[in-house]
């Protein structure tokens, strides 16, 4: 008990830690009873959305120019579906960076990272051309795969982070027709969030998959102490409580899943609310700009003028 106590508090404080925990426990605290791959309703349509993306990232990053660079990129960013959806896993315990969604994320990192590049250089040089349309497609494309597995929540933050980090305010110095399409981009991205339940809801289904191949009472307990937790989560309660009954289960292996699910769930609900602090944050800035240069003080525009379909006063992953 002491020692999984001592275990919860270093992957929650340290999401690198985690995404390590999360390969080993899928590999080694796995049920022998395997089930067969059970695709997700619309998982191949989904998948097959990203595909031209995909190809096109593979040009981004193979020139030198800037002219040249900014262009294989926007080209790849404009290849991102209209409205991108999350991509879930086939497997139980498979994460974006393990299965067969990783090309992918391999794609992503590579957009983003040279997206990252260009927009430091650009905001250092002073070179707003195509800052808008760089940000605000990168912005797209991670908010479009977050909610895939909580590997992918914990990368879409970081690489936020660093996106809205690499305009160092820059974006406060784009003309008055590029920051409102900036801003009205990014309130549209945050109006279609889709909410990071949908990983835990993903996981409880594909942990119902495993134990269908058992005749274990105890592992159709853990499952219903599952969808405790999960209606729990969606309540806005706390999954502690879940944590001390998941102690209990006397099969060591089907116990170390369990509370190991149960504590990247409550990752996955502290980095959801990080990156809808990141989000707003990013709007506000902007929208606060907007505000001023009509003459204004923010703080006479009630809620800065946002919708209140975005703003953090609502329930923070409540389903649409």
């Amino acid at each position: 008990m002491g020692a999984w106590r001592g275990l919860y508090w270093t992957l929650v404080g340290s999401p690198l830690l985690l995404l390590g925990w999360i390969g080993f426990s899928a590999r080694v605290l796995s049920f022998e009873a395997v089930a067969e791959r059970n695709d997700p309703p619309g998982f191949d349509e989904r998948i097959e959305s990203w595909a031209r993306f995909v190809r096109a990232s593979r040009e981004v990053g193979m020139d030198h120019g800037l002219e040249a660079r900014i262009a294989r990129l926007t080209a790849a960013l404009g290849e991102v579906p209209l409205e991108p959806k999350p991509v879930p896993p086939i497997e139980f315990g498979a994460t974006c960076n393990t299965d067969l969604r990783r090309p992918l994320y391999v794609a992503q990192m590579v957009v983003t990272r040279e997206a990252t590049d260009l927009l430091e250089r650009m905001s250092g040089d002073g070179d707003l051309r195509h800052l808008a349309e760089i940000l605000g497609g990168s912005v797209e494309l991670l908010q479009g795969t977050k909610s895939s597995d909580v590997v992918a929540l914990i990368e879409a933050n970081r690489r936020l982070k660093s996106l809205i980090e690499a305009c160092n305010g820059s974006c406060r110095r784009l003309p008055d027709d590029e920051l409102a399409d900036l801003v009205g981009r990014l309130i549209r991205i945050e109006e279609r969030r889709v909410p990071a339940l949908e990983i835990l809801r993903t996981d409880v289904a594909l942990f119902a998959s495993i134990i269908a191949t058992t005749d274990s009472s105890e592992a159709v307990d853990s499952l219903n102490l599952l969808r405790q937790a999960y209606k729990a989560a969606k309540a806005g309660q706390a999954l502690s409580p879940y944590r001390s009954q998941a102690t209990h289960i006397t099969d060591s292996l089907l116990r170390d899943r369990v509370i190991s699910l149960l504590v990247s769930w409550e990752v996955v609900l502290k980095q959801e609310e990080e990156n809808q602090r990141l989000m707003l944050g990013l709007i506000r800035d902007l929208r606060e700009e907007q505000i001023l240069r009509q003459g204004l003080k923010p703080e006479e525009v009630p809620n800065r003028g946002l919708p209140a379909s975005i703003l953090p006063d609502r329930r923070l992953l409540a389903q649409r």
